[in-house]
Order: C-alpha cells, then sequence, then structure tokens
C-alpha cells in the first residue's frame, strides 16, 4: 500500500505545480480571426505586403474588447494566424514568435 499512496502523493505536488485554468474560458475564434484579418488587409491594401507578429497582436488592442484581450492568450492569436494563412495561401515566416512574420505576397492565384 505504501507505493499506491506514496504515487498518490507524489501526482498530488505535480497537480499542484502546475499552472492551468481554473475557469473555462469561451473565445470567439470567428471574430478574431476576422479581426486580424482585417488587420491584415489593412496593411495589405497599403501596399505593405507583409506583418509582423507583435505588431498584429498590439493591433488588437485596438479592435477586441478588453474582456475578449484578457481571455485570449498568445497561442490563441498563433492559432488563428495559422488558419488564416492556411485559408489564404499567405506564409508565415520566423524562427520564434519575435520573428514571426504574415506575408500576403505570396498568395497563390487560382
Amino acid at each position: 500500500m505504501g507505493g499506491v499512496e506514496n504515487a498518490t502523493s507524489m501526482s498530488n505536488k505535480i497537480v499542484d505545480q502546475l499552472n492551468y485554468a481554473r475557469t473555462a474560458k469561451h473565445i470567439d475564434l470567428k471574430l478574431l480571426k476576422k479581426e486580424l484579418k482585417q488587420a491584415i488587409d489593412v496593411r495589405k491594401a497599403t501596399s505593405r505586403p507583409s506583418i509582423d507578429f507583435q505588431t498584429l497582436l498590439t493591433s488588437m488592442g485596438r479592435r477586441l474588447s478588453e474582456e475578449m484581450i484578457e481571455q485570449c492568450s498568445i497561442s490563441y492569436y498563433f492559432i488563428s494566424i495559422l488558419h488564416l494563412c492556411n485559408e489564404n495561401n499567405w506564409e508565415l515566416t520566423g524562427r520564434s514568435l519575435n520573428e514571426l512574420t504574415v506575408n500576403t505576397c505570396c498568395e497563390i492565384i487560382k
């Protein structure tokens, strides 16, 4: 029995150290993608075919509600940008989030 109790005690310690959300988040991903796409399209319309990830995130502060900004983590933005790049044939380049850039000039004409 000592082994089972020890394993349970150890797993409880590990769970206590994990940083996870205690409440469920509700993120409107359609709205997030729409606002990200609009920000990218505005940039594209001004003859600047690329935008870096940090600039995109900064622009979301003016587009999204405070509640949504608080709920959204970097991973939600990143996943949404990945989806947009796939849907619009854009290129995502960079080795880290600090270097990440969305290039719209490489769209494939269908």
